[in-house]
């Protein structure tokens, strides 16, 4: 047995060596990404931000960002107003990118709805499954792997509506949508919506006079 934890010590360590360069990697990507990020016209297919709705949804963003630097999460991007001189007006705010997030932290556990990203490093599928249903929502969710066997087995395990994987948030016409948990009951846009406007009901007539049993014999 000592040998065997032995053997699966390394294998984490061996894992951590691997993913902490990617982690670093991901986030100086976002971080790129986010500070390109330009704010144009909403009507112009190639926005790439478009502004909070209203007041009461622009206002809530903000009290994540803040509860996220409360809680001792790193910033490394945005967390403030965004002005936009065509746009005096509008309610934007700047993409924001947390790092240095524990699973339990409010904007690791809930749906913020707006331009803020959390980055939580991991070590092995069944940490970042754990860490994945760990909370009460599941409308969607995504992985990369060129491991197809790997997808299968994970898709299975994520407590989510809908698995993306390689790519994300895109949709098929047709296919049905809608989450788990503390994200929706049902589901929309496919056949399955018609059973939300069905109330089945089960009619038995006896085709003989005499005494029947529970199955009919």
């Amino acid at each position: 047995m000592t040998g065997d934890q032995s053997v699966i010590k390394r294998h984490q360590e061996l894992a951590q060596k691997l993913l902490q360069p990617v982690y670093g990697h991901y986030i100086n990507g976002e971080w790129v990404e986010s500070r390109s990020c330009e704010t144009i016209d909403m009507v112009d297919p190639t926005t790439g931000q478009t502004l909070a709705k209203i007041q009461m949804q622009y206002d809530k963003v903000l009290g994540y960002i803040d509860a996220g630097r409360k809680e001792g999460a790193q910033c490394l991007i945005g967390g403030g107003l965004r002005e936009v001189e065509a746009c005096p007006d509008g309610l934007f705010i700047e993409p924001t990118v947390f790092a240095g997030v524990r699973n339990e932290m409010r904007i690791a556990q809930e749906e913020i709805f707006g331009p803020v990203n959390v980055v939580i490093p991991w070590s092995d599928a069944d940490e970042v499954i754990r860490m994945a249903n760990d909370n009460l929502y599941g409308l969607g969710g995504g992985l990369w792997t060129r491991d197809l066997n790997r997808a299968h087995r994970m898709a299975r395990r994520m407590e989510t509506g809908t698995v993306w994987i390689n790519r994300y948030y895109n949709f098929v016409g047709g296919m049905p949508i809608g989450g788990y948990k503390g994200s929706g009951f049902g589901r929309e846009f496919a056949a399955e919506v018609l059973n939300h406007y069905t109330q089945t009901k089960s009619v038995i007539i006896s085709p003989d006079d005499g005494p029947m049993g529970v199955f009919g014999a």
